[in-house]
């Protein structure tokens, strides 16, 4: 928490730019991508078109999941890693019926080989 010795000017600089900022996020959850003026031309575009990829990146953050359940050591760690595993591809509107089936066999084999052909039909290579 922040605290102000002399609430001036300081103070109140602070607060409209962390309004900025969670004004920013609330719009950017919506899943509408407005972006407020705030930002420069160039960042609208970065913005953009990082939720034009965000299933690709989704996907990424997926191998790199599909990695640390191979690595986990104790069952604690596994079973966060999975759900982590469920929230991801429930996100990227993958078919109910299939994240069933990865949830109900917790194969990291056939998590990865769905992943990859996932990322092959996401970039279409």
């Amino acid at each position: 928490m922040v605290e102000f010795v002399n609430p001036g000017k300081e103070k109140w600089d602070f607060a409209r730019k962390y309004r900025i900022v969670v004004r920013t996020v609330v719009h950017l959850r919506r899943k509408s991508i407005i972006v407020p003026k705030d930002y420069s031309k160039y960042q609208q575009d970065v913005i953009s078109r990082y939720y034009e990829n965000l299933d690709v990146i989704m996907l990424g953050k997926l191998q790199e999941l599909v990695t640390e359940l191979y690595l986990a050591d104790n069952r604690n760690k596994q079973d966060r890693l999975w759900d982590r595993a469920h929230k991801a591809m429930v996100k990227l509107k993958i078919k109910p019926a299939i994240v069933e089936h990865i949830m109900k066999t917790r194969s990291t084999t056939i998590l990865a080989k769905n992943v990859a052909d996932w990322l092959k039909s996401a970039t279409g290579k």
